[in-house]
């Protein structure tokens, strides 16, 4: 979250405000789906303070991706 807070000031194109709303759409859901399995599925590698970093620093990675082609 801190990471698109301050990439929409300080990204020169501002790719999150030229997105469409697809790739909007996928982020939500690749959010509500995790949030979904945190509240319902096992927790995996979030038992651990670095399963959590690391699957924060993948998510940030992933949702980049999605906002940045799509």
């Amino acid at each position: 979250m801190l990471y698109f807070m301050g990439s929409s000031a300080h990204l020169p194109t501002g790719f999150l405000s030229d997105g469409s709303m697809t790739g909007v759409a996928i982020a939500a859901v690749i959010v509500l789906a995790l949030e979904g399995n945190g509240v319902l599925g096992k927790q995996g590698p979030l038992t651990t303070v670095a399963g959590v970093i690391t699957s924060g620093f993948v998510l940030t990675a992933v949702l980049y991706g999605v906002l940045a082609l799509l």
